[in-house]
């Protein structure tokens, strides 16, 4: 039926999307990673896998931006 294979449709895009997000994540390329993950539970809400992952990238760039900011502060107070 239409349903069943627009269903199948979505599920084999998301995987693909999930596939591109890990390739990504493994990179280091983490804002595409996390785009691709979004694009994955779009496609696949129940996808916990994805799900967590997704978290982790958030986490990192959270992480990365802390960084950042603490570096800049740093910085400032060495000037």
């Amino acid at each position: 039926s239409y349903k069943a294979g627009l269903l199948r449709s979505k599920l084999k895009a998301s995987q693909e999307h999930f596939d591109r997000a890990k390739r990504l994540h493994q990179a280091g390329v983490l804002e595409q990673a996390l785009s691709e993950y979004l694009q994955t539970l779009r496609l696949d809400p129940s996808n916990q896998y994805a799900q967590v992952e997704y978290e982790k990238v958030v986490t990192a760039l959270a992480e990365a931006d802390g960084n950042a900011a603490a570096q800049s502060i740093d910085q400032l107070k060495e000037q």
